[in-house]
């Protein structure tokens, strides 16, 4: 799908299942029937989604401050490449690539600096090209990404801290490589008119200024010189048909005793040098990552496997997802049912049915009551108190038989609430202790049982909604796979 459908999803996905007076249930119906009501009863499934998207974002920003803030916030600032082309162009025109006192040491003008660094760049990118390497979350221009979306998004944040960061995570994962692309492109350009304003100096400085070309070296002679030379200078001779000097002359060019040349032809090789290694190359580079841009804004991928897309797709079926809960020695209150039931609903959708099992004491596995906790359901969850200590006869134990009894592929994630830990122990590094012993007794298990760890305390809700719908999300990826 493309940028703005992906942008819109992701958007209201954010908004719908948390509690907030811009986005509530009617509003998510009225999205729903909307949409159904455009395409008739009959649409794919993608169609409807896309559709009820585009309704709900545009009523979002009608309304709500931080939907229209984040809407912004998350699109790429329209004509930054040409801004940072500016910027590379004064900055080329700024520097004098002639070299210091109006003379010009063909053994070191600044320019050289130029061409090697662009040409170690194109060693790199051909590396990265042959390994097929993508955009990778640790890349130095995912990494500037990042950073940038999320300075925007903060300063986006209008008092929903819980939707700005969570719309932030899922946008900046789904559209990496698109960013990273026109960064990229940005980079191209600039490069190239840091090089094109180098070139515009090179003749205007020329132009009033007389410059003088030479060389010296402690240890290269004139014949070292003119193979060095052909090196450098070699393509922009052929390119302007400038021929390069013999060893003869050379020598009479060396400074000191001679006072070296008029600079005249070595500032037209310098210039097609710029032209042939610098700007014909980097643009090309640039209208490549423009064309992948452009091709990856039309293709974003959103998962429409999460919880969340299911829920709806359920709903518009006349069904809703049903989320069975069982307390592992642990005694739910009603205020950290309640919690959890917002949670679950902020995760899988407004229409999701949660049921939660009587607790289950140690040494009940076997008993009738661990079978009647285990109706058909979507998903089963099973939750745990961080406080206890974690053992792989009881805790792992209990959630391998549960297994046992589940559907083949029937989705099950392990809770593990932290609010009794938090409130009894402060320190943060025995916190960290505790979840670690946890991973432990739970990485022991053939297969792979994902582990949330959330708080049911209320002033935890925007942490623990982000671990929560991150945690599913991986957990039903896994399952799909």
């Amino acid at each position: 799908m493309n940028e703005n459908d992906s942008r819109d999803l992701l958007l209201v996905q954010a908004f719908e299942g948390i509690g907030n007076p811009a986005w509530g249930a009617e509003d998510r119906q009225w999205a729903s029937d909307a949409a159904a009501r455009k395409l008739g009863t009959d649409a794919a499934d993608e169609a409807w989604l896309l559709a009820r998207a585009r309704l709900a974002a545009g009523r979002l920003r009608e309304r709500d401050a931080t939907a229209r803030m984040l809407d912004r916030a998350s699109r790429w600032p329209a004509g930054a490449g040409w801004l940072v082309a500016g910027l590379g162009l004064l900055a080329g025109f700024a520097g004098d690539a002639t070299g210091a006192g109006r003379f010009i040491n063909l053994l070191a003008p600044p320019l050289l600096g130029l061409i090697a660094w662009n040409l170690a760049v194109y060693v790199g990118l051909a590396v990265s090209g042959m390994r097929g390497a993508a955009v990778a979350p640790r890349s130095p221009l995912a990494r500037l990404w990042l950073r940038l979306l999320g300075r925007r998004l903060r300063r986006a944040d209008t008092g929903l801290p819980a939707i700005a960061n969570r719309f932030a995570a899922a946008w900046a994962q789904a559209s990496l490589p698109l960013p990273a692309a026109r960064l990229s492109r940005s980079l191209h350009l600039a490069a190239a008119a840091l090089a094109l304003g180098a070139i515009i100096g090179l003749y205007l400085r020329g132009l009033v200024f007389e410059y003088r070309a030479g060389w010296a070296s402690t240890f290269l002679e004139p014949g070292q010189v003119r193979a060095l030379l052909g090196l450098v200078f070699g393509p922009a001779s052929l390119l302007t048909g400038i021929d390069l000097p013999d060893a003869e002359r050379l020598a009479a060019m060396r400074i000191p005793p001679g006072p070296g040349e008029r600079a005249a032809e070595w500032i037209h090789l310098q210039a097609a040098s710029l032209a042939l290694v610098v700007v014909l190359p980097r643009l090309v580079l640039a209208l490549f990552e423009h064309r992948r841009a452009n091709r990856l804004a039309r293709s974003v991928e959103i998962p429409l496997r999460d919880p969340y897309f299911t829920a709806l797709l359920r709903a518009r079926s006349g069904g809703a997802s049903a989320i069975q809960v069982i307390p592992y020695a642990t005694e739910l209150g009603q205020g950290a049912r309640d919690l959890l039931a917002s949670l679950l609903a902020g995760t899988f959708g407004a229409n999701v049915v949660v049921r939660i099992a009587p607790s289950i004491g140690f040494g009940e596995e076997a008993e009738p009551s661990f079978a009647a906790a285990c109706p058909p359901a979507d998903w089963v969850l099973v939750l745990f108190r961080l406080a206890a200590t974690p053992e792989r006869e009881v805790q792992l134990r209990f959630v391998e038989r549960l297994r046992e009894r589940l559907p083949p592929g029937a989705p099950l994630a392990v809770l593990v609430d932290e609010a009794s830990f938090r409130a009894r122990f402060a320190d943060p590094a025995r916190l960290a202790q505790r979840i670690d012993a946890w991973r432990r007794i739970f990485d022991e298990a053939a297969t792979t049982i994902p582990l949330v760890f959330l708080s049911l305390a209320p002033d935890d809700y925007d942490e623990s909604l982000g671990a929560l719908a991150n945690g599913i999300e991986a957990a039903g990826e896994r399952d799909a796979a």
